[in-house]
């Protein structure tokens, strides 16, 4: 786990270790540890409390979890297909991994086209 994350994410807040601490109910010496890298494995409750001072959720201390790029200001219709695909796919719409049909292929199209008329420029 990235925990030097959380010093990141508390200097771009602009938040001091006291700061962190009186927000997440987190001990000084605790958070000063976790930071130091003392502490190598804090609890999960522990990491809750910093998450929500922080704003920020638990994925976001883990190094291992590869972030999707961030989109540029206009994005794709790949990008946007692709995130759409994405939403479909968590809300169990679409079944996770493998190759669509060209049926869910032509449906995720249409899909994609009608939000972009209802919603786009």
């Amino acid at each position: 786990m990235g925990l030097e994350k959380i010093a990141e994410f508390r200097k771009k807040k602009g938040l001091s270790i006291d700061d962190l601490s009186r927000k997440s109910g987190v001990p000084k010496g605790t958070l000063s540890k976790i930071s130091a890298g003392i502490t190598k494995n804090p609890n999960l409750e522990t990491l809750k409390s910093i998450a929500r001072a922080l704003e920020c959720s638990l994925d976001d201390f883990d190094d291992k979890i590869e972030k999707a790029p961030a989109l540029a200001e206009e994005p794709t219709a790949e990008a946007f297909e692709l995130k759409l695909y994405r939403a479909l796919v968590s809300g169990g719409i679409i079944p996770p991994g493998g190759d669509l049909t060209g049926k869910q292929v032509e449906i995720l199209d249409a899909i994609a086209t009608i939000i972009d008329a209802t919603f786009g420029d």
